[in-house]
């Protein structure tokens, strides 16, 4: 007995990628704009702050909102984005570790 989900279903149509990369824009975009205003309510705005949760969101929408074909366009983008993010939290951590140690 298989489960339903999202995953498991399959559609060819290269129009139905179309959408989940308008909700994954839409999504993103709305917690780049909302969540420095909570940030600045909750006294924890910072670039790094909003870079790393930005990225951390990133992540997690571009998961949720992965194209069930593989090969597009805009999924190859985003896989180039997430290689920079990484490199940006890398140099982020590697600044803290430098300055928690000098």
């Amino acid at each position: 007995m298989s489960t339903w989900s999202f995953r498991n279903r399959v559609n060819t149509d290269p129009k139905a990628n179309d959408g989940k990369l308008q909700l994954f824009l839409v999504v993103f975009i709305a917690y780049l704009v909302i969540s420095p205003i909570v940030m600045l309510l909750l006294n924890l705005l910072s670039i790094r702050a909003y870079l790393l949760s930005s990225f951390c969101w990133f992540l997690i929408a571009s998961e949720v909102f992965g194209p069930e074909i593989q090969g597009t366009t805009w999924w190859s983008r985003i896989q180039w984005i997430k290689l920079w993010g990484w490199i940006v939290v890398i140099y982020i951590v590697t600044e803290r570790f430098n300055a928690v140690l000098a």
